[in-house]
């Protein structure tokens, strides 16, 4: 079984292939994924059978539309570069090899994004603590030119997004 943070080994392939997957080159033939889009678009579908979520939920929306703007204006201020991203890295799609490798598998989510949003996803989908999330980071720096700090406060502001996106879902589906 793969142990990220029992086997230094799979730490350091994840880590490489995260970073592999950043540096293919974004062309046309990409789509963005836009998480905040995507959520209003299922939103305005799901109006049809549940009525006005939108203004139903105003305020949690008017919090999103906050957190969003915030992104995109940093990512703007600092030049954060979009990257190819997986957007669903977790165990069930880390594929073990009979020689200690894994390969990254279920495709069907990539498209290119903001490496903090795929961390913030992965360390949700994984479950990390805090101490394994300081570790990944600091592993990934190694690979990575990056601004350590900016990078942290970015997670922490998708993570509260995806909070925030994951209980109007929950308010949805009820």
């Amino acid at each position: 079984p793969i142990d990220i943070f029992g086997n230094e080994n799979h730490l350091k392939l994840l880590v490489e292939a995260i970073h592999k997957t950043h540096e293919i080159p974004v062309t046309d033939e990409i789509q963005e994924f836009d998480n905040y889009i995507e959520a209003k678009k299922l939103i305005t579908l799901a109006c049809a059978s549940k009525g006005d979520l939108f203004k139903e939920f105003e305020d949690m929306f008017n919090k999103i539309d906050q957190v969003y703007e915030f992104v995109k204006a940093e990512r703007e201020k600092y030049g954060i570069e979009l990257v190819v991203s997986h957007h669903d890295i977790y165990y069930p799609n880390l594929l073990p090899t009979a020689d200690g490798d894994f390969y990254l598998i279920d495709w069907e989510l990539a498209t290119y994004g903001d490496l903090a949003y795929e961390l913030a996803m992965h360390f949700i989908l994984m479950e990390y603590n805090d101490k394994e999330k300081e570790i990944f980071i600091n592993k990934l720096s190694n690979n990575i030119p990056i601004n350590i700090e900016n990078l942290k406060n970015d997670i922490n502001t998708y993570t509260n997004f995806e909070k925030y996106r994951k209980n109007v879902l929950k308010e949805i589906k009820k």
